[in-house]
């Protein structure tokens, strides 16, 4: 059971954590954003992508819940901004083929939830996403030969360069690099990296591994980092260097 110092902290963060909520409908914003509001987050909604546009830019967000449908723009294009500003983004949206979900994740999106949701939900949503931005301090930073991945402060950094990933690329790089050698199959993969998720699918395993390889710059045909195993999933290849903890 939590104490009541670490109830107080976890209250002030909530508060000082800042979402951009981008939503046309008056009457769904109104009931998220009390639901939002009511479990502590300080929420900024806006119903255009104009004026949505230029708050990214302008405003520091923790989180960023965009509508795709927008009257005047696309929420995709605001879900880049986002990304390019480095905050991590759940996207809705009334798609529903995984065709649609795959194109979010591959844009960098780290949720995605389909209309008609329930607001106690996206509040859960956005409460366990947020969660595994701040991973708990006792997890290994884990060192490779050039790689070094940091759970406490969710970052990498390849040869001294620094990489930027969405939270559920970070928390997939995290579990396949922990385990170095270990073959995980794409259904073990859904259950260790991210097991608050839900319409995780195949394809977005599979999409997710392409973007961390690109920003790994590693080679499918002759990786450094992650090796695929066909007809059993992925591994991570590289030997860890001594690992500290936190």
């Amino acid at each position: 059971m939590a104490s009541l110092a670490d109830q107080e902290i976890s209250s002030a963060m909530k508060l000082n954590t800042r979402i951009i909520y981008v939503e046309d409908e008056q009457d769904t914003a109104d009931i998220v954003s009390a639901y939002l509001e009511h479990a502590g987050y300080c929420v900024t909604h806006l119903t255009t992508h104009e004026i949505a546009k230029k708050a990214l830019y302008k405003e520091d967000f923790d989180l960023a819940i965009l509508d795709i449908m927008l009257p005047d723009g696309s929420g995709l294009e605001l879900l880049q901004s986002a990304v390019e500003h480095n905050i991590p983004s759940i996207l809705l949206s009334a798609k529903k083929t995984e065709a649609e979900r795959i194109e979010g994740f591959r844009l960098g999106a780290d949720d995605y939830v389909c209309k008609p949701f329930s607001p106690r939900e996206l509040t859960y949503r956005v409460k366990a996403l947020l969660n595994r931005l701040h991973p708990t301090k006792h997890g290994r930073i884990l060192y490779f030969n050039g790689l070094q991945i940091d759970p406490e402060y969710h970052t990498v950094t390849l040869n001294d360069n620094a990489i930027r990933f969405t939270s559920l690329e970070f928390a997939l790089l995290y579990t396949l690099a922990s385990n170095a050698k270990k073959v995980f199959s794409r259904d073990m993969l859904i259950t260790q990296a991210w097991p608050n998720a839900s319409d995780i699918t195949d394809r977005a395993i599979d999409t997710h591994i392409a973007n961390l390889r690109k920003k790994l710059n590693d080679d499918r045909q002759n990786p450094c980092w992650i090796q695929t195993i066909y007809g059993q999933g992925y591994q991570f290849i590289a030997t860890p260097l001594n690992e500290t903890t936190n």
